[in-house]
Protein backbone atom coordinates (compact mmCIF):
# COMPACT_ATOMS: atom_id res chain seq x y z
CA UNK A 1 0.00 0.00 0.00
CA UNK A 2 2.57 2.58 1.16
CA UNK A 3 6.25 2.25 0.28
CA UNK A 4 9.11 4.50 1.35
CA UNK A 5 12.30 3.63 -0.48
CA UNK A 6 15.63 5.09 0.63
CA UNK A 7 14.14 8.44 1.56
CA UNK A 8 15.97 11.41 3.00
CA UNK A 9 14.15 14.37 4.49
CA UNK A 10 14.50 17.00 7.16
CA UNK A 11 14.37 20.71 7.92
CA UNK A 12 16.42 23.01 5.75
CA UNK A 13 20.00 21.77 5.72
CA UNK A 14 19.39 19.38 8.60
CA UNK A 15 18.85 15.78 7.46
CA UNK A 16 16.71 14.06 10.10
CA UNK A 17 15.76 10.95 8.12
CA UNK A 18 18.20 9.24 5.76
CA UNK A 19 18.15 5.97 3.84
CA UNK A 20 14.79 4.99 5.30
CA UNK A 21 12.93 2.00 3.85
CA UNK A 22 9.42 1.26 5.08
CA UNK A 23 6.50 -0.76 3.69
CA UNK A 24 2.98 -0.55 5.11
CA UNK A 25 0.88 -3.48 3.93
CA UNK A 26 -2.68 -2.84 2.80
CA UNK A 27 -5.30 -3.48 5.46
CA UNK A 28 -2.83 -3.60 8.34
CA UNK A 29 -1.80 -1.38 11.25
CA UNK A 30 1.90 -0.55 11.13
CA UNK A 31 3.42 1.06 14.23
CA UNK A 32 6.50 3.27 13.82
CA UNK A 33 8.16 3.47 17.23
CA UNK A 34 11.31 4.91 18.76
CA UNK A 35 12.71 7.45 21.17
CA UNK A 36 11.89 11.14 20.86
CA UNK A 37 13.76 12.95 18.12
CA UNK A 38 14.64 9.98 15.90
CA UNK A 39 12.52 11.16 12.96
CA UNK A 40 9.13 9.47 13.31
CA UNK A 41 6.99 12.60 12.91
CA UNK A 42 9.36 13.88 10.25
CA UNK A 43 8.76 10.69 8.29
CA UNK A 44 4.98 11.17 8.38
CA UNK A 45 5.33 14.79 7.29
CA UNK A 46 7.45 13.71 4.32
CA UNK A 47 4.75 11.27 3.21
CA UNK A 48 2.08 13.98 3.11
CA UNK A 49 4.35 16.50 1.41
CA UNK A 50 4.81 18.89 4.32
CA UNK A 51 8.54 18.20 4.12
CA UNK A 52 10.44 17.55 0.89
CA UNK A 53 11.78 14.09 0.06
CA UNK A 54 15.22 15.06 -1.24
CA UNK A 55 16.39 11.50 -1.95
CA UNK A 56 14.34 8.36 -2.52
CA UNK A 57 10.72 7.73 -3.38
CA UNK A 58 7.34 7.47 -1.65
CA UNK A 59 4.68 5.40 -3.40
CA UNK A 60 1.01 4.80 -2.66
CA UNK A 61 -0.36 1.64 -4.28
CA UNK A 62 2.52 1.76 -6.73
CA UNK A 63 2.00 5.42 -7.67
CA UNK A 64 4.75 7.89 -6.81
CA UNK A 65 3.47 10.60 -4.49
CA UNK A 66 6.77 12.15 -3.36
CA UNK A 67 7.20 15.53 -4.99
CA UNK A 68 3.46 16.20 -5.16
CA UNK A 69 1.70 19.01 -3.30
CA UNK A 70 0.07 18.13 0.06
CA UNK A 71 -3.49 18.66 -1.18
CA UNK A 72 -2.83 16.36 -4.15
CA UNK A 73 -1.50 13.66 -1.82
CA UNK A 74 -4.58 14.07 0.39
CA UNK A 75 -6.87 13.66 -2.62
CA UNK A 76 -5.08 10.44 -3.53
CA UNK A 77 -6.18 9.03 -0.18
CA UNK A 78 -3.55 9.84 2.45
CA UNK A 79 -5.06 11.26 5.66
CA UNK A 80 -2.92 12.62 8.50
CA UNK A 81 -3.78 13.42 12.12
CA UNK A 82 -0.89 15.43 13.61
CA UNK A 83 0.03 15.38 17.28
CA UNK A 84 -1.28 18.95 17.53
CA UNK A 85 -4.66 17.79 16.06
CA UNK A 86 -4.99 21.02 14.03
CA UNK A 87 -8.76 21.34 14.23
CA UNK A 88 -10.29 24.75 13.51
CA UNK A 89 -11.15 26.22 16.89
CA UNK A 90 -13.27 29.01 15.44
CA UNK A 91 -15.46 26.58 13.48
CA UNK A 92 -18.13 24.29 14.92
CA UNK A 93 -17.66 20.56 15.05
CA UNK A 94 -20.07 20.18 12.12
CA UNK A 95 -18.21 22.80 10.08
CA UNK A 96 -14.88 21.10 10.81
CA UNK A 97 -16.26 17.81 9.50
CA UNK A 98 -18.01 19.28 6.48
CA UNK A 99 -14.89 21.18 5.44
CA UNK A 100 -12.80 18.01 5.59
CA UNK A 101 -15.46 16.13 3.62
CA UNK A 102 -14.93 18.33 0.58
CA UNK A 103 -11.79 16.32 -0.23
CA UNK A 104 -13.87 13.20 -0.80
CA UNK A 105 -16.70 14.80 -2.78
CA UNK A 106 -20.20 13.34 -3.25
CA UNK A 107 -20.83 9.70 -2.49
CA UNK A 108 -18.11 9.56 0.18
CA UNK A 109 -17.90 6.60 2.56
CA UNK A 110 -18.01 8.84 5.62
CA UNK A 111 -20.62 11.50 6.40
CA UNK A 112 -21.20 13.75 9.40
CA UNK A 113 -23.94 11.39 10.59
CA UNK A 114 -21.62 8.41 10.33
CA UNK A 115 -18.86 10.21 12.22
CA UNK A 116 -21.12 11.14 15.15
CA UNK A 117 -22.44 7.57 15.24
CA UNK A 118 -18.82 6.37 15.35
CA UNK A 119 -17.85 8.98 17.98
CA UNK A 120 -21.04 9.47 20.07
CA UNK A 121 -19.21 11.99 22.28
CA UNK A 122 -19.43 14.43 19.37
CA UNK A 123 -23.18 14.03 18.81
CA UNK A 124 -24.16 16.70 21.33
CA UNK A 125 -21.23 18.93 20.39
CA UNK A 126 -21.95 19.46 16.70
CA UNK A 127 -22.78 23.14 17.19
CA UNK A 128 -19.95 23.80 19.64
CA UNK A 129 -16.77 25.50 18.51
CA UNK A 130 -13.67 23.40 18.25
CA UNK A 131 -12.06 25.46 21.00
CA UNK A 132 -14.82 24.41 23.41
CA UNK A 133 -14.00 20.70 23.22
CA UNK A 134 -12.00 18.70 25.72
CA UNK A 135 -8.69 17.18 24.65
CA UNK A 136 -10.32 13.82 24.08
CA UNK A 137 -13.14 15.33 22.05
CA UNK A 138 -10.64 17.28 19.97
CA UNK A 139 -8.77 14.06 19.21
CA UNK A 140 -12.01 12.36 18.17
CA UNK A 141 -12.81 15.32 15.95
CA UNK A 142 -9.32 15.23 14.43
CA UNK A 143 -9.72 11.55 13.56
CA UNK A 144 -13.25 12.24 12.32
CA UNK A 145 -11.97 14.99 10.04
CA UNK A 146 -9.41 12.60 8.58
CA UNK A 147 -12.05 9.93 7.98
CA UNK A 148 -14.34 12.41 6.23
CA UNK A 149 -11.87 12.37 3.34
CA UNK A 150 -12.54 8.61 2.90
CA UNK A 151 -8.81 7.82 3.01
CA UNK A 152 -6.99 4.75 1.77
CA UNK A 153 -4.44 5.12 4.55
CA UNK A 154 -4.76 6.92 7.89
CA UNK A 155 -1.58 8.22 9.53
CA UNK A 156 -1.75 9.09 13.22
CA UNK A 157 0.96 10.95 15.16
CA UNK A 158 0.80 10.35 18.92
CA UNK A 159 -3.00 10.01 19.17
CA UNK A 160 -2.92 9.31 22.94
CA UNK A 161 -0.72 12.28 23.86
CA UNK A 162 -2.15 14.16 26.87
CA UNK A 163 -5.35 12.09 27.09
CA UNK A 164 -6.93 10.54 30.18
CA UNK A 165 -6.75 6.72 30.43
CA UNK A 166 -10.50 6.31 29.85
CA UNK A 167 -10.29 8.36 26.64
CA UNK A 168 -7.24 6.40 25.51
CA UNK A 169 -9.28 3.21 25.85
CA UNK A 170 -12.06 4.73 23.76
CA UNK A 171 -9.63 5.79 21.03
CA UNK A 172 -8.06 2.32 21.14
CA UNK A 173 -11.46 0.70 20.63
CA UNK A 174 -12.28 2.94 17.68
CA UNK A 175 -8.96 2.25 15.98
CA UNK A 176 -9.61 -1.46 16.49
CA UNK A 177 -12.90 -0.99 14.65
CA UNK A 178 -11.18 0.84 11.81
CA UNK A 179 -8.58 -1.93 11.60
CA UNK A 180 -11.35 -4.54 11.44
CA UNK A 181 -12.95 -2.59 8.59
CA UNK A 182 -9.76 -3.02 6.55
CA UNK A 183 -8.45 0.54 6.74
CA UNK A 184 -4.66 0.78 6.46
CA UNK A 185 -3.13 2.67 9.39
CA UNK A 186 0.37 4.00 10.02
CA UNK A 187 0.74 4.82 13.72
CA UNK A 188 3.41 6.79 15.56
CA UNK A 189 2.93 6.32 19.29
CA UNK A 190 4.91 6.57 22.55
CA UNK A 191 2.39 4.48 24.50
CA UNK A 192 3.95 1.06 23.88
CA UNK A 193 1.05 -1.03 25.16
CA UNK A 194 -1.37 0.94 22.99
CA UNK A 195 0.78 0.36 19.90
CA UNK A 196 1.43 -3.32 20.60
CA UNK A 197 -2.28 -3.92 21.07
CA UNK A 198 -3.08 -2.54 17.61
CA UNK A 199 -0.15 -3.23 15.34
CA UNK A 200 0.28 -6.09 12.89
CA UNK A 201 3.75 -4.89 11.94
CA UNK A 202 6.25 -2.79 13.89
CA UNK A 203 9.29 -0.80 12.80
CA UNK A 204 11.69 0.80 15.26
CA UNK A 205 13.53 3.98 14.32
CA UNK A 206 16.94 5.08 15.51
CA UNK A 207 19.26 7.75 14.14
CA UNK A 208 16.87 8.55 11.30
CA UNK A 209 16.63 4.98 9.98
CA UNK A 210 14.69 1.77 10.52
CA UNK A 211 16.77 -0.35 12.90
CA UNK A 212 14.35 -3.21 13.73
CA UNK A 213 11.35 -4.85 12.07
CA UNK A 214 8.93 -7.47 13.33
CA UNK A 215 5.57 -8.02 14.97
CA UNK A 216 4.26 -7.39 18.48
CA UNK A 217 5.20 -10.84 19.77
CA UNK A 218 8.76 -10.52 18.47
CA UNK A 219 9.19 -7.07 20.03
CA UNK A 220 7.84 -8.21 23.39
CA UNK A 221 10.43 -10.99 23.40
CA UNK A 222 13.36 -8.79 22.34
CA UNK A 223 14.72 -7.20 25.49
CA UNK A 224 17.75 -5.82 23.64
CA UNK A 225 15.57 -3.90 21.18
CA UNK A 226 13.54 -2.50 24.08
CA UNK A 227 16.62 -1.29 25.90
CA UNK A 228 18.53 0.04 22.92
CA UNK A 229 15.83 1.65 20.79
CA UNK A 230 12.91 2.34 23.14
CA UNK A 231 14.66 2.94 26.43
CA UNK A 232 12.25 0.67 28.35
Amino acid sequence: MLELEGIETGYGETRVVHGLDLTVREGTVHALLGRNGVGKSTTLKSVIGQLPVTVGTVRLAGQQISGRLPHDIARLGVAYVPETRDIFGALTVRENLELAGRLAGPGADWTVDRIVAFFPNLAERLNNGGHELSGGEQQMLAVGRALMASPRILMLDEPTEGLAPIIIQQIFGKLKELKASGLTILLVEQNLNFALGLADDISLMGRGQIVWRGDAAALKADDQAHARWLGV
